[in-house]
């Protein structure tokens, strides 16, 4: 005899120890045994009744086994040593049938056979009978708590312990403390089961309910009780706890009885017991929510939350780290995006091209497709990561951005500025555009060409288009720094262009887009009241192709046109109003201008034609924006007003008059639409209702220059260079503290700020412009 301890059990302060020589031990395994038995024999009886009954079918001095109600086996006969099979342990079925005066004698023994066939309530009080008379003693490996718990575990366990049962107390009462003898109508006696109330301990003393129900008796098929359950006594208490879990799952077909077995093995317990298995059943019954769902459900619930939630749900468990790190680049995807820091799914995928071609990947190769989600997971992350980074440096008013300062125009004033991560384009007075490299300033060339002022300018690709007061729109080759094409036509100043690209204007009755313009156009506004419609020519020069600045520009051949209708690259001219044109924007086939003529006009470029004329303003119109999302266009004008335009009908839907001098900028983002005037003040309206917003007030002179996104505005005066909140309109931060002269033009992107600035020499009077380059990345 050894002692052994179980450790394959997931908690060790349930498993049981077998102890040589306690008598406690001993006596649960005995007294189950006999309940076993009594189940065994009962059973036994069931299978060999119809037999019996042939045997004895003509013998009238004894009974038949139909009458038969009880067979007993005196616990005499059986030995703890003994190896003898069950099958032979006192059926006595050949000649002792069992007469009815001598049945109640027999019954006084502890072992005694139950009626047959037994069924699913006497196997629970059986069971339950054991484990209650096993807790006589005061020993903790014999209490129902255990037994419950080992229950959980025991398939997954083997038998290991070597404890063997070798004697029977002799003691009737510890085996029958819970039945009782009661005489049937015919005089037999019958061994039954007390029912009994047993509630769980409760603080609150609660009345105690009987968990019995009284539906009739479902009967267990002996086809259950297999000799591999039942033919196999315990020898130890790792047998008998195995024992009975399997028994157990003989109930697992009536729930309203198995549960009446577990709550009679509960009351057994005290309050300390109750709280430990109340701890290990909470435990087993927690869900994980996001691992339960579908993965496309578990995405859309993280897109709700914020990036400092997402960053402390990764740290919960190592399930929702995965799913937020490796598995969920749409929810990085659309918080980039609903937090403002891209405007939409076209520029944040240009930012993780960006991002792949700096760390030189390529997710083509066959063996990267496995990998393929996690490694867009970890880019949206390192984009997040550093648009967050950048957002806190650009609202920082301690942080100083890497500044690189550059002359430009000298005394000229700087008219145009446009900008990207590889190059920084300005116009000025002086005729001449400069091009300058973004990450070090340095000039790359200078375009020469225009015989007046650059007033007009903007880029697509690798083609440059100018327009100016020496009434021609110059095509240029940004690389190698030529004029390509000088289209003539207009009789006067250039003012204002826009470049049109390709865009989805609708579907046909197939159901497929149609698009317009089928190729990048030109539209260019004149102070001769037209506007010019031109294709675009683009070069055929591949940005990647040199890297030589050095090419004489006379060593090729620029095309010039005629200022006749008849040029090659003119699309159409678009006559009606009466004045300058001062301002041009449109998308797709619409086209929106402004003029001196009080009046903003729309045009369709598929006809040529307007197709409204949005009349209100009492003064000239100096700028125009289209709201193609809402289907409206928005101008503002000399008269201090801003007026709101259904293109649909051309009805103004709404007026603000809170400028008090020229509103000559105007701008519109997704949720804000900005304005700009020579108050000294910009404003900030609801682009949907036109309500104001805010009011940003610091500057000292007139506007001259802004930009804005939904998250901040840049606007630079006299003097001055501000950043505000656009959300709040708080004022942020000054970018430029020791500029002398005007600032006359501003562009940033999500690293940088460029802005055209002049400085005032107060001794000499001279002035001289600079491009300021303001790089918030540095070291990212």
């Amino acid at each position: 005899m050894s002692s052994h301890t179980d450790s394959a059990l997931p908690y060790n302060h349930l498993s049981e120890t077998a102890v040589d020589g306690d008598q406690d031990d001993e006596s649960l395994s005995v007294e189950m045994m006999h309940q076993l038995r009594r189940i065994l024999i009962s059973d036994g009886v069931k299978t060999n009744r119809k037999r019996i009954m042939e045997e004895n079918k003509d013998d009238k001095s004894h009974r038949t086994v139909d009458n038969m109600d009880l067979v007993c086996t005196p616990v005499g006969h059986i030995s703890g040593a003994s190896t003898e099979p069950l099958s032979s342990l006192s059926l006595e079925r050949e000649s002792k049938v069992i007469d009815s005066d001598n049945t109640q004698d027999n019954c006084t023994n502890p072992l005694v056979l139950q009626k047959s066939p037994p069924n699913k309530r006497r196997l629970t009080e059986s069971i339950y009978a054991s484990t209650n008379e096993s807790v006589v003693g005061d020993n903790t490996h014999n209490h129902p708590h255990n037994i419950i718990a080992t229950s959980f575990h025991s398939a997954n366990t083997t038998d290991t312990d070597s404890t063997e049962i070798t004697s029977i107390p002799s003691d009737p009462l510890a085996t029958t403390a819970t039945t009782a003898s009661l005489s049937g109508a015919n005089g037999v006696g019958q061994t039954t089961y007390l029912e009994m109330d047993l509630p769980l301990p409760s603080p609150s003393a609660s009345p105690s309910q009987s968990s019995f129900n009284n539906e009739e008796e479902e009967l267990i098929s002996s086809s259950f009780l297999t000799k591999e359950i039942l033919f196999r006594l315990p020898t130890s208490k790792r047998k008998l706890t195995n024992l009975t879990y399997e028994l157990v799952k003989l109930l697992s077909q009536d729930q309203s009885i198995e549960k009446d077995l577990i709550w009679r093995l509960l009351s057994k317990l005290d309050r300390a017991n109750l709280s430990s298995l109340n701890h290990i059943m909470n435990k087993s019954l927690k869900r994980d929510l996001l691992n339960n769902l579908p993965l496309e459900i578990s995405t859309r619930i993280l897109s709700f939350l914020s990036y400092r939630d997402l960053l402390n749900a990764s740290f919960v468990c190592r399930n929702w780290s995965q799913l937020i790190n490796n598995r969920s680049s749409i929810t990085w995807k659309r918080l980039l995006i609903k937090d403002k820091f891209f405007k939409d799914e076209d520029e944040l995928n240009a930012e993780l091209i960006k991002e792949m071609k700096n760390l030189n990947l390529d997710l083509t190769p066959p063996e990267l497709v496995s990998a393929r989600e996690s490694i867009i997971v970890t880019l949206y992350r390192n984009i997040y990561r550093k648009s967050l980074a950048l957002n806190q440096r650009w609202f920082n008013p301690e942080f100083q951005p890497r500044r690189i300062s550059v002359s430009a125009h000298g005394p000229y004033i700087i008219t145009c500025l446009q900008f990207d991560e590889d190059k920084i384009i300005t116009s000025a007075e002086d005729k001449t555009i400069n091009i300058y490299d973004t990450p070090t300033g340095k000039l790359r060339s200078t375009l020469k060409g225009h015989e007046g002022g650059v007033w007009a300018m903007k880029y697509y690709g690798n083609t440059l288009v100018t327009g100016s007061t020496d009434r021609t729109v110059r095509i240029w080759d940004i690389k190698r720094g030529t004029c390509t094409h000088i289209l003539r036509g207009h009789t006067s100043t250039v003012r204002c262009l826009e470049i049109l690209e390709p865009t989805k204007v609708g579907v046909n009755d197939k159901g497929e887009p149609i698009v317009f313009p089928t190729e990048p156009l030109i539209v260019t506004g004149s102070r001769d009241h037209t506007l010019r419609v031109w294709k675009l020519p683009q070069s055929s020069f591949s940005l990647e192709e040199t890297e030589d600045f050095s090419i004489d520009a006379d060593d090729y051949e620029t095309f010039d046109t005629d200022d006749s209708d008849s040029n090659p690259f003119l699309v159409a001219v678009l006559r009606g109003h009466i004045a300058s044109v001062r301002s041009v924007t449109g998308q797709g086939n619409i086209v929106i201008s402004g003029s001196y003529d009080n009046t903003a006009r729309v045009w369709d470029l598929r006809t040529g034609e307007c197709t409204k004329i949005l009349k209100g303003h009492t003064g000239r119109v100096y700028s125009v924006v289209l709201d193609s999302k809402r289907n409206r266009c928005i101008s503002g004008s000399v008269d201090f007003s801003i007026k709101i335009w259904d293109l649909e009908t051309g009805e103004c839907l709404k007026t603000m008059n809170e400028h008090t001098a020229l509103v000559g900028l105007l701008g519109l983002s997704d949720n804000a639409l900005v304005s700009a005037a020579a108050d000294t003040t910009l404003r900030i309206w609801d682009p949907e209702t036109g309500e104001a917003r805010g009011q940003l007030e610091g500057h000292i002179g007139a506007i001259t220059c802004f930009q804005h996104n939904d998250r901040m505005i840049l606007s630079g005066a006299e003097r001055m260079l501000k950043v505000w909140n656009t959300e709040s309109g708080n004022f942020v931060r000054e970018l430029l503290t020791d500029v002398t002269g005007g600032v006359w033009q501003v562009r940033f992107n999500r690293r940088r700020c460029v802005a055209a600035v002049q400085r005032k020499d107060m001794e000499t009077e001279t002035k001289e412009s600079f491009i300021e380059i303001l790089d918030f990345g540095e070291n990212l």
